[in-house]
């Protein structure tokens, strides 16, 4: 009883001196830390603290790393987009020295023919030239035709009708042939008879003169009056419109009506 009220009791419930009997079950026990247990959670804490530190920096390494490989990439990726701009850059420095050789190439050949050309009918004007010198030689009374077209010839034939066909028009006519104006013509001349005496398309050389002052027989200046560039016509030209009774040498014989297929090429 001295362990528990002893001989006071406890009012009217224990009495004085009682021995008490108790049935007892441990529900929870709380461990009071002593000096030993403090130190030991200091220890686990600062590890705690130190490896969460740890797990900072390795993460903080993992993610400069991963930021460095980022951007070695967008440099290999930037490096090789300008491999493949110059490259392309390249290629078409290329074409372009390419086309540019071409066309000088091409420039080239060009002069050269146009030299050519130019030698070829500086050749045919002196062939010509030496033709009507011997034709003169041979036959004193002729002078080459093209140089007829400067004349006005009086004619003793007896007066003709020219005749004028129309044998092609085209289909806008924006300007047409007038006193005054500089033609450009290519023409075959025949006689009657058909047989052909010259011819531009066969020298391959257009005839140019002013209409309307002279420079060619009357039945080409009043048959080419109001005619259409690209325009074909047909002129029966009389004698008195012609070269009359002087004619041209052997060529056109005295008074003989002339057959001219003419074409306007360009109007000046």
């Amino acid at each position: 009883s001295h362990l528990a009220y002893g001989d006071r009791g406890a009012g009217n419930v224990i009495p004085p001196g009682a021995t008490l009997l108790f049935d007892i079950v441990v529900v929870d026990v709380e461990r009071v830390e002593n000096e030993d247990d403090i130190k030991k959670k200091k220890e686990q804490e600062e590890q705690k603290r130190r490896e969460e530190e740890e797990r900072k920096k390795l993460e903080e390494r993992r993610r400069k790393e991963a930021e460095k490989l980022r951007k070695e990439e967008e440099k290999k990726k930037l490096e090789e987009l300008r491999r493949k701009e110059e490259e392309l850059k390249r290629k078409q420095e290329e074409e372009e020295r390419r086309r540019a050789a071409i066309e000088e190439r091409r420039r080239k050949e060009e002069e050269e023919s146009k030299k050519l050309e130019e030698r070829r009918r500086a050749e045919e004007q002196r062939n010509r030239l030496q033709e009507g010198t011997r034709r003169k030689q041979d036959e004193p009374e002729y002078e080459y035709y093209e140089d007829y077209y400067y004349e006005d010839y009086p004619s003793a034939c007896g007066a003709g009708e020219l005749e004028v066909k129309v044998t092609y028009t085209p289909g806008r006519c924006l300007r047409t042939a007038n006193y005054g104006d500089k033609l450009t013509m290519h023409y075959v001349g025949k006689l009657e008879t058909g047989r052909q005496f010259d011819s531009s398309v066969d020298r391959n050389k257009p005839f140019e003169f002013t209409l309307g002052v002279g420079q060619v027989i009357a039945g080409w200046d009043a048959g080419l009056e109001g005619m259409c560039v690209g325009e074909t016509r047909t002129l029966v030209i009389p004698a008195d419109q012609a070269y009359g009774e002087a004619g041209v040498g052997s060529v056109i014989p005295p008074c003989s009506t002339l057959v001219f297929d003419v074409e306007l090429l360009d109007i000046e």
